[in-house]
């Protein structure tokens, strides 16, 4: 830091199994899933380049053109330097059922059918998490763009415009009130769509018994498979705008669908909607500290605080004019 002065390292100081016996503003590479092909590609998360270690930071605001100013203790131990709270966190959807299912599906052996089941309610819990987003946050269309903006950090090079098509698609798809006929028809296409899937494991009887009595899990299978064939709507087999949605959402929903691996998705107080590497909690801080090339979340502890992840967040409105209004305070990172 002091040989460049910047303040990269705050970028990357969170990892999958970070030490305890370093300050939290050290980034520890020792094991880090992000840098590896591993399992959680099949669930929907995208490995960063191994050559290119920085996380973007797609930050809102503009380019910050201060040489950031620090100081460290003379043990190493403690980072002072200044930044501006730009929101604490009052919401978090973490999903802790789909963390455990992600936990499941790391634990069983691959081309199993333990490993498959584990993957299906991996996949259920997923839809809940968009379906709680799209309930509890997304009201009007300032708030879906602001949702929708969020997203393309996961697929940068998508056209914002039909990226807000394919969310909109999806959220009829998974909050779409439901008649008995539209219930049974997603059902029955789930179970179609396994059965033609060249994978035996996926035709299992128990893979079959979950996915037709978990209506989460079928809209799952239905918007997680590729090269489906369309189908003809017909007035007698659901209603028109689920039919639709569900043929037009799946190309959306797989770019998405690894939004929560490994991840926070949260609001704060000041209407801020993000997502912060690892696990944040309410009351975290959202702080852009001066000369960084994005936020942090920070967790406060008595005079002092840990910063706990690099954090993508998007403003609901002008972001330089939230900007203007906050002040700068010193913090101390232990």
């Amino acid at each position: 830091m002091e040989h460049d002065l910047s303040l990269w390292p705050l970028d990357n100081v969170w990892s999958e199994k970070r030490r305890d016996n370093i300050p939290s503003w050290v980034p520890d590479w020792s094991d880090d899933y992000r840098w590896s092909d591993n399992v959680l590609s099949e669930l929907g998360h995208i490995p960063l380049d191994p050559a290119d270690r920085d996380i973007p930071s797609h930050w809102d605001g503009p380019p910050d053109q201060e040489v950031p100013s620090f100081k460290t203790s003379s043990d190493f131990k403690k980072l002072r330097l200044c930044g501006c709270v730009v929101g604490d966190i009052d919401q978090v959807f973490n999903g802790t059922d789909r963390a455990q299912a992600q936990a499941e599906v790391l634990a069983s052996p691959p081309s199993t059918v333990q490993h498959e089941l584990a993957r299906r309610r991996h996949g259920a819990e997923t839809v809940k998490l968009f379906r709680r987003i799209f309930s509890e946050v997304i009201s009007g269309e300032e708030k879906e763009a602001q949702f929708v903006r969020l997203l393309l950090t996961l697929a940068p090079t998508q056209p914002e415009e039909s990226f807000m098509k394919g969310a909109q698609h999806l959220r009829h798809a998974l909050c779409t009130k439901l008649s008995s006929r539209d219930i049974q028809y997603i059902y029955t296409r789930a179970k179609r769509t396994l059965m033609a899937v060249k994978d035996e494991i996926s035709r299992d009887s128990s893979i079959l018994s979950y996915v037709e009595s978990d209506l989460d899990a079928a809209l799952d299978v239905i918007l997680s498979e590729r090269g489906l064939e369309r189908e003809s709507w017909r007035e007698d087999i659901c209603d028109l705008v689920l039919h639709r949605a569900l043929g037009i959402a799946p190309s959306f929903y797989l770019l998405v669908r690894g939004l929560w691996i490994n991840r926070s998705v949260f609001v704060t107080n000041t209407g801020l909607m993000g997502y912060a590497h690892g696990q944040a909690s309410v009351g975290d801080l959202i702080v852009k500290f001066n000369g960084a090339s994005g936020p942090s979340a920070l967790r406060p502890m008595k005079e002092e605080f840990s910063i706990m992840a690099p954090a993508v967040v998007k403003f609901a409105g002008d972001a330089t004019v939230t900007l203007r209004s906050l002040s700068t305070k010193e913090f101390v990172l232990v």
